[in-house]
């Protein structure tokens, strides 16, 4: 038994990284191929994004559920943090641009395939650094993309959130747009807490791919809850309503165990 898990997590690391590479290589090319043909159809390099993220997560059997509908384009996304994992999670199914810290531009993988979609990178512990990136968020708005952000500003256990930083809803604020909670929620097959998704604390990145790898399998909830309307509400308010949006749906624990048993997500 202890032969077959030790080949179970060479096997999904081995594949992980096949998908890591072919994330990190395809995507910026697809994209700047892209911004030269014209004539390419509308949402190519989008599909190829949601192919990709899918495969790289699978690998690691991850099974993700969704939940309500997404806000329309043009509008923005605040989630709740807890892994790595996050962010192919959500554009495994949906054309978000990110805002992430200035450090994940430097991160493998991730970095580049951030930069070729349009994510904002902000050094989120000056503020004033923040407020000198709201424009291109605003930017991001009115290309009619869906911006995503990380409001807490760090990862958590996710059994609740920490309270957000209000200044990137500003961007919402400045352009009248709606903002989406999203829940995400990290489960075991019996519908307890996942220990294995969590990317917090000390942890280093090979370590918690490892802890991944090594887990039979993780299942995920995406809930996109009631959208908040930043032209009835300042940044503060904003933020208070979406974390406290989010923490309701990560308290209901008794709809987790009803819908996490394998046969609810995916195969």
């Amino acid at each position: 038994m202890k032969y077959l898990l030790v080949l179970r997590l060479i096997y999904r690391l081995m594949l992980g990284l096949f998908w890591a590479i072919m994330v990190s290589l395809l995507i910026p090319v697809i994209f700047v191929l892209v911004s030269r043909r014209a004539t390419w159809r509308q949402g190519f390099p989008e599909l190829c994004m949601h192919l990709l993220s899918r495969r790289f997560y699978s690998s690691f059997n991850v099974k993700v559920r969704y939940f309500g509908e997404p806000v329309a384009n043009g509008n923005m996304v605040m989630a709740n943090h807890v892994s790595w994992l996050d962010i192919v999670v959500l554009t495994g199914r949906f054309p978000f641009g990110f805002v992430a810290k200035s450090e994940v531009r430097q991160w493998p993988i991730f970095g580049a395939a951030g930069a070729a979609i349009g994510t904002l990178f902000i050094n989120r512990m000056s503020k004033f650094a923040v407020y000198r990136s709201l424009p291109e968020g605003q930017a991001i708005l009115r290309r009619k993309q869906t911006l995503a952000v990380f409001p807490e500003g760090t990862t958590t256990h996710g059994e609740q959130a920490l309270p957000f930083f209000p200044m990137t809803f500003e961007i919402a604020v400045r352009e009248g747009a709606l903002v989406q909670p999203v829940a995400l929620r990290y489960l075991n097959a019996d519908g307890s807490p996942s220990t294995a998704a969590p990317f917090v604390g000390d942890d280093g990145f090979l370590q918690s791919l490892a802890r991944v790898a090594f887990c039979p399998a993780t299942y995920v909830e995406v809930h996109l809850l009631t959208p908040l309307d930043a032209r009835q509400l300042n940044r503060k308010q904003l933020a208070c309503a979406a974390r406290d949006s989010i923490n309701q749906a990560l308290a209901l624990q008794g709809h987790t165990q009803q819908i996490a048993a394998p046969s609810a997500f995916p195969s």
